[in-house]
């Protein structure tokens, strides 16, 4: 017959007590959104009905959350702060800057605008008239869209390395050019800038 050691058996009894700990042990919790947090307000992150004016959130007043801009014109809004998710609806005449978005960009019926943007994906569906300042981990989609002009991205700003870091977004790659667009019909739908241009354009802010 077999035998079993004292430091055998000591093995043994310290592998589950381990394994118990982790099991008793609380697992981090789901971070929430506004809408299911009731420590955040909902209207920290939705920008709505802007006419003429300029909208800001600065680094820290966005912290990784969703945020909605919807029915806006001839407006501005800067997000220098990483997101989750954007979802950019119904704007027309405006100048829009995303910071670092740790998912998508969706861009819907936008209208004479200019976005500067930086996601792991960025699509838009219905636009018209649109330029783009774009740094994207994965190519763009476009959607029942014309007139869309795609250029790299352009842009620093204070904390922007942080932003990009928090967002879990490499900027040492970026696929702005690699373009799929699935607008029906004959035609490309978008323009885009040489990728090898070294002189940087002019982005507005």
């Amino acid at each position: 017959m077999g035998c079993v050691s004292s430091s055998d058996a000591a093995g043994a009894a310290a592998g589950a007590a381990a394994g118990a700990a982790a099991e008793a042990a609380p697992k981090p919790k789901k971070k929430l959104t506004f809408g299911k947090d009731p420590n955040l307000n909902p209207k920290d992150y939705i920008v709505r009905d802007l006419k003429g004016e300029t909208i800001v959130r600065t680094a820290g007043s966005i912290k990784g959350q969703q945020f909605i801009i919807e029915d806006c014109e001839s407006s501005n809004v800067y997000l220098f702060d990483h997101s989750a998710a954007v979802n950019v609806d119904m704007c027309k005449d405006m100048h829009m800057l995303i910071g670092p978005c740790n998912t998508s960009v969706f861009l819907r019926d936008l209208k004479d605008c200019v976005v500067q943007v930086a996601a792991q994906q960025v699509r838009l569906r219905n636009c018209e008239n649109v330029t783009l300042y774009l740094h994207t981990s994965t190519g763009p989609i476009i959607e029942a869209s014309r007139n869309v002009e795609i250029n790299n991205w352009q842009l620093s700003y204070f904390n922007l390395a942080k932003n990009a870091e928090d967002a879990g977004l490499p900027f040492y790659e970026s696929h702005w050019f690699r373009v799929h667009d699935f607008t029906p019909g004959e035609g490309v739908h978008y323009t885009l800038s040489d990728p090898a241009m070294t002189e940087a354009r002019y982005a507005p802010v």
